[in-house]
């Protein structure tokens, strides 16, 4: 009974060794997959950056082009949430307006 029991759990763990193992293999063509598209779109940044100026080294036009995306981005969401704000505010209808 105990050596049934042994060569399941051997089985069971076989099975898993070899799911963890297909599983690596996939992982790592991914990471292949990405670090190949950051390889081109860091290529293609700086392709950009040296049309853009002649000396790569003072160029900030990439980082600020994103510092301006955060912003609008962070001012989209603030709108938003005085939009909901000012639509879901319950004023009582008694409220005095001061001229």
């Amino acid at each position: 009974m105990n050596t049934v029991v042994e060569a399941m759990d051997m089985a069971w763990e076989l099975k898993c060794r070899e799911e963890d193992m297909r599983q690596r293999h996939i992982d790592n063509i991914r990471r292949s997959i990405d670090d190949a598209r950051r390889s081109v779109d860091e290529k293609y940044e700086l392709q950009c950056a040296c049309v853009a100026s002649p000396h790569p080294s003072r160029n900030t036009t990439p980082r600020r082009a994103q510092q301006l995306k955060a912003i609008s981005h962070l001012s989209a969401l603030i709108a938003g949430f005085a939009m909901i704000v000012m639509v879901e505010i319950q004023l009582p209808d008694n409220l005095h307006v001061i001229s």
